[in-house]
């Protein structure tokens, strides 16, 4: 069997270093886009097919119904606590939802998460417009 030989580059943050196709940003530098009084997002990737995004909801919001007609969605709950009509989840909570399920999601202390979501044909122009 063949060992495979890599070049070692050091990690340094002091230095930051020109990568062919990656690109790196801070959080702190991408604008919130309001959606409603309650609840704000930073799009990360939204085309055709796929959507990215840091969510934040105030307490109290609700969503009345998400059904999940485009795709698969994930989130992932950085802070506070996602509920919907089956359980509370907190920080660190990874939740997936498949294609097709219907759920009535809201936060009782305010929340914000990372949303992975595939979109079906047409999905792209109603995420945007939110």
């Amino acid at each position: 069997m063949e060992q495979e030989q890599r070049t070692e580059h050091p990690i340094t943050a002091s230095e930051p270093v020109v990568t062919p196709d990656v690109s790196y940003v801070r959080e702190d530098d991408l604008p919130w886009e309001i959606q409603t009084p309650h609840s704000r997002r930073k799009v990360l990737r939204l085309d055709e097919s796929l959507y990215v995004a840091i969510v934040e909801w105030d307490p109290g919001f609700a969503v009345p119904d998400d059904d999940h007609f485009g795709g698969e969605e994930i989130v992932y709950i950085l802070h506070g606590t996602l509920a919907d009509q089956y359980r509370a989840s907190g920080a660190g909570t990874i939740i997936r939802a498949a294609a097709g399920s219907s759920h009535r999601r809201g936060t009782p202390d305010g929340v914000t998460f990372m949303v992975v979501r595939t979109l079906a044909d047409g999905e792209q122009a109603r995420i945007a417009g939110h």
